[in-house]
């Protein structure tokens, strides 16, 4: 157990433009403050490095392809060496028209869009540090729906072969679709694995039609209060009021409603 090395792996927040090197203890405090995107160029340059250091295994051009292929986007070998700060940049998939001439300009990493770069940052770790167990906290996060599927499957495909294990957290029905019933650990009420294939879709459907606070309060509510809108569950707190009935308290306090917009009760 000595040799087990988790990483938590936040939400992508933003990144640092003015990066310097950090060691290995620093950076995981970055990532235990929730500062990811602060770490993203020493990741880039630790997997450049070990490629520089390991021609046979070149993770770096490995790491490479799988932004060629997902976004189109070619890396650029980090640079680090006589500067302040890393310098990390790609060039664009679509050439940019200039003096009647294409041309592909060099950018930023930080140039490019937050899906890229929490792409960036989950294959980073996968080639950094191989053999880890990652804490994924919604790897979905923007990221188009369509790509969900896509990077998801591609990231479970690149964990086996880095030996890496995940574990995510998420509320995207792409990924709870995509993943075997009994590798899906629900929250609801208490902690369980799902049995089958209907309790997968029953977590689908409840993710896709229900706010998460709905979700969380229907764990203590003995009932639903389905209505038209806020207007009627408005009249009937003031009916309970005038009429001292009971059920006022439970109207002021936390009830749990839901509004069915006069549709089909049986959306109910």
């Amino acid at each position: 157990m000595g040799d087990l090395k988790i990483i938590y792996v936040p939400p992508f927040s933003g990144i640092g433009a003015e990066e310097t090197g950090y060691d290995v203890p620093y950076q995981n405090l970055l990532i235990g403050q929730g500062k990811a995107g602060d770490i993203l160029r020493n990741m880039l340059l630790e997997v450049y490095i070990k490629s520089q250091d390991n021609p046979d295994d070149d993770v770096w051009e490995t790491l490479c392809s799988h932004i060629r292929e997902i976004f189109r986007f070619e890396l650029l070998p980090p640079e680090y060496e006589g500067r302040p700060y890393i310098l990390c940049e790609y060039l664009p998939g679509i050439p940019r028209k200039t003096r009647g001439k294409d041309s592909l300009y060099a950018l930023d990493i930080a140039s490019g869009g937050s899906g890229f770069h929490q792409v960036l940052l989950l294959l980073a770790f996968f080639y950094a540090r191989p053999a880890s167990v990652l804490l994924l906290d919604e790897p979905d996060a923007h990221l188009h729906v369509i790509l969900q599927k896509q990077i998801y499957d591609r990231l479970r495909l690149i964990a086996s072969e880095r030996k890496c294990q995940l574990i995510v957290a998420t509320h995207s029905e792409i990924l709870i679709d995509g993943t075997n019933p009994e590798q899906i650990l629900s929250f609801f009420r208490e902690p369980h694995l799902l049995l089958n294939d209907t309790e997968r879709d029953q977590i689908r459907e409840a993710i896709k039609r229900l706010p998460a606070t709905d979700i969380m309060l229907a764990e203590d509510a003995d009932g639903v209060l389905y209505v038209e809108g806020e207007s009627d569950f408005n009249l009937l707190r003031a009916w309970a009021r005038i009429l001292e009935h009971p059920v006022y308290e439970w109207m002021t306090q936390t009830p749990f409603w839901h509004s069915n917009q006069g549709r089909n009760p049986a959306e109910a």
